[in-house]
């Protein structure tokens, strides 16, 4: 049973690793073909990482289902997972925007205060 969890677990993160690695190649690419002022410069990989943040957790959030599934004894697969989290589509959304803004927040806390 451990062994199927790990599984699922390593195969939701791969999926993960492998849109992260798309997203910095493609912002890396678009930073250095073209001439941004400063100030664009500045905000473009703010904005890249927020859209890529975004769209990564909701794509977790959507099949996160699978891995609690697995420990309670009913495997549940990629596509049954997904439909299951139709209802709360938009939630995990919300959810994904707060997660990478609490992160900054914290850590704009720590940079100000310690």
């Amino acid at each position: 049973m451990v062994g199927g969890y790990i599984a699922r677990v390593l195969g939701l993160g791969f999926v993960v690793i492998f849109f992260w690695i798309i997203v910095i190649t493609a912002s890396v690419m678009i930073i250095e073909s073209q001439s941004l002022n400063n100030t664009l410069m500045l905000y473009l990989p703010l904005l890249i990482s927020l859209l890529a943040s975004t769209f990564s957790g909701w794509l977790w959030l959507r099949f996160a289902l699978v891995l609690p599934a697995y420990v309670v004894g009913q495997p549940m697969t990629w596509r049954a997972a997904w439909r299951a989290s139709r209802v709360y589509k938009y939630q995990a959304i919300l959810w994904s925007v707060v997660y990478y803004l609490a992160y900054w927040f914290i850590l704009i806390l720590v940079a100000v205060y310690l």
